[in-house]
């Protein structure tokens, strides 16, 4: 048995990505949003595990990863400046170097990497 947690790894990278986030954005599907479903699950990890050998056998599986932690970076900072000007804490500027100065970032995003999937599991 495989599990997308397992599939969908960096090197560069070492946080564990969720079926709900992969599905989220390699399938654009919401998926666990009412309760567990392991039949679901079963489908949409079925499909992710599909794309995933797509990907590795067009060596776009390292591209496809940046864009994922890219965009998940991205969903974690909004999130953090929505919390705080809800709690009403003062937000400064995005990450600072040694110096002080702003740290270069990177650009919005331009994905490398364009698919198409037909997201609808029979």
């Amino acid at each position: 048995m495989l599990d997308t947690v397992n599939l969908y790894t960096s090197d560069d990278h070492k946080r564990k990505l969720s079926l709900r986030f992969l599905s989220w954005f390699l399938l654009k599907k919401d998926i666990q949003t009412a309760s567990h479903d392991s039949i679901e699950d079963a489908r949409y990890a079925l499909l992710l595990y599909k794309l995933w050998t797509n990907f590795k056998r067009d060596n776009r599986l390292s591209d496809v990863m940046d864009d994922i932690f890219f965009e998940g970076h991205k969903l974690v900072s909004d999130a953090r400046k929505v919390l705080a000007d809800v709690l009403g804490f003062q937000t400064t500027g995005g990450p600072r170097d040694v110096d002080g100065a702003n740290a270069p970032s990177r650009p919005e995003a331009q994905f490398r990497t364009l698919w198409s999937v037909d997201t609808d599991p029979k």
